[in-house]
């Protein structure tokens, strides 16, 4: 028989259909009922571009540390600066106490473009921070700069559908001000306007 040698019965569930192991996926989709426009016949809500709802999340502030106080000091200008070794010219993000090329000291926070591609995306959701809960679903980037290939930067892509997230689209800059002293950088598609 095919299930072995001298006879022996399948251990149980050995010699069953897939279907009894993985149950069939849920296909629906996880998008919010508010962020459906209801205008639209039910028959195409589906097929609708849904824009991430950002205007009732209360993001955390970040804590500026010797290392990237330049940084956001920066961005509080909204500039963008990256550090650059001055002994390789390695240009690295986020910031550190060394080179991580040649392990050099000697760092400065430099301007650089803020336009470059996704790298990486992730479309979020479901949230563990509440906070974010009014934004879900949204896009999740990480960003090569044009000017600092290698050194990666995290953020949203704002002002489009999150279903716009795609490797390799070109992105520029944004600075959305949390408060008087952190102006967050983020995203959006090259030449779109705010």
């Amino acid at each position: 028989p095919w299930w072995g040698a001298r006879g022996q019965r399948p251990s149980r569930g050995l010699g069953r259909s897939p279907k009894a192991f993985y149950p069939a996926p849920d296909r629906r989709r996880t998008i919010p009922v508010r962020a459906i426009p209801l205008d639209l016949p039910a028959n195409q809500r589906h097929k609708a571009k849904i824009m991430s709802d950002w205007s009732k999340v209360t993001r955390p502030i970040p804590v500026p540390n010797e290392w990237t106080k330049p940084f956001w000091d920066a961005a509080n200008r909204g500039v963008l600066e990256l550090q650059r070794c001055q002994g390789c010219g390695n240009i690295q993000h986020p910031p550190y106490a060394t080179c991580v090329q040649c392990m050099g000291i000697d760092l400065k926070f430099e301007p650089v473009r803020g336009e470059g591609t996704i790298y990486a995306y992730t479309i979020m959701y479901h949230t563990g921070d509440k906070r974010f809960a009014s934004a879900v679903p949204y896009a999740s980037i990480v960003v090569e700069l044009d000017d600092a290939p290698g050194a990666l930067m995290a953020g949203n892509l704002l002002g489009v559908p999150y279903t716009e997230a795609k490797v390799g689209r070109r992105v520029e800059v944004i600075f959305e001000k949390l408060n008087d002293d952190i102006t967050l950088p983020q995203f959006r598609l090259a030449g779109s306007a705010e």
